[in-house]
């Protein structure tokens, strides 16, 4: 099928789509083959939806739809997603009127998408709103999104942080805590500090099983990888590390309890490490939350102040599809 001369395909191969992804703008570890295929594991059904123009990907959307316990109705989200060249209004239209005919399609009641697009973004915002998308109350991934160039010396990326994280980093070296790659066998006893940190910071936290999948895929695909944090044999914090085409990714980054040692968290973020092949990392995204209602959670990642980062403020929207007997529109619930 076509739309506004685009070439629009369902795909399932794990190359193909991977690839395609990689090399879109705004692409992210959450719209990988890798994320849509553990959430098929986790209840969601994922459909890959790929946009090319003349045999050339220019828009991708990893779409996950959710069926309710009543009804044939369903919820459809598109995490960090889709991924495509926002400054084009033409592209934009389009790829947003192939969601929106999914989601009817599909008896969906509404779908959410949450792309890094800068707040300022005024074109992007008008454009949703023209189409009747309203920014969500209700966020799913981390409201805010932060950049961090690793293309930067460690004296820079240092330099750029406040006096008290500078200070903080250096003191875990001096005292000699040492920072390793963890494997499979030490997810038990990350998932234990993550456990702590919820109970001390009040935020939920899913069961293991949930985690040790997630983690557990990513980490065998190649796509993440386990530091910890050690002093004198104690495992003092970690953190998971995703990467994705040349940008890393955290939020999630625990701390044990009564180590004595202050801040060992940022001794894991202070780090310039992104993967395998850092040389091919070009950023470090850190989710953080500005405002949490019901559940506090922790941000996990930012590691310098807010005048070294290049802000990325994405925001939250949804369509809700109003349903009728005997016929379907769309339209926005207030």
């Amino acid at each position: 099928m076509t739309s506004s001369a685009l070439e629009v395909s369902r795909v399932d191969d794990q190359r193909r789509w991977n690839e395609a992804v990689s090399n879109l703008p705004a692409g992210h570890v959450l719209q990988s083959f890798e994320w849509g295929e553990f959430k098929s594991r986790q209840g969601w059904e994922p459909f890959r939806l790929l946009f090319s123009r003349g045999g050339e990907p220019v828009a991708a959307a990893s779409v996950l739809l959710r069926r309710l316990s009543w009804g044939p109705w369903g919820v459809m989200y598109v995490p960090k997603g889709p991924a495509l060249d926002y400054s084009d209004p033409g592209m934009v239209t389009a790829v947003l009127s192939q969601l929106e005919g999914l989601a009817r399609t599909r008896s969906a009641i509404f779908i959410k998408i949450d792309p890094d697009v800068p707040a300022d973004s005024s074109g992007v915002t008008r454009m949703l709103e023209g189409r009747r998308w309203r920014a969500s109350a209700e966020q799913i991934q981390f409201r805010n999104t932060m950049l961090i160039d690793l293309r930067q010396s460690e004296e820079e990326l240092l330099s750029a942080m406040k006096a008290k994280w500078r200070y903080n980093v250096r003191l875990a070296q001096r005292k000699g805590v040492e920072v390793c790659q963890g494997g499979f066998d030490d997810l038990p006893l990350f998932y234990g500090m993550y456990t702590a940190t919820s109970a001390r910071d009040q935020f939920i936290i899913r069961p293991f099983s949930y985690y040790a999948d997630a983690w557990g895929t990513f980490l065998t695909s190649g796509l993440a990888q386990l530091l910890l944090a050690r002093y004198e044999g104690e495992l003092l914090a970690g953190l998971m590390l995703f990467h994705f085409a040349d940008r890393a990714c955290t939020c999630t980054g625990p701390q044990a309890t009564g180590t004595g040692i202050s801040c060992p968290t940022i001794s894991c973020n202070g780090r310039p490490y992104a993967g395998p092949r850092p040389e091919a990392t070009a950023s470090m995204i850190c989710g953080a939350r500005l405002r949490c209602r019901m559940r506090k959670i922790p941000c996990g990642g930012c590691i310098a102040s807010r005048r070294a980062l290049e802000g990325s403020f994405a925001r939250i929207w949804g369509l809700t599809i109003s349903r009728s007997p005997g016929r379907s529109t769309g339209c926005i619930r207030r």
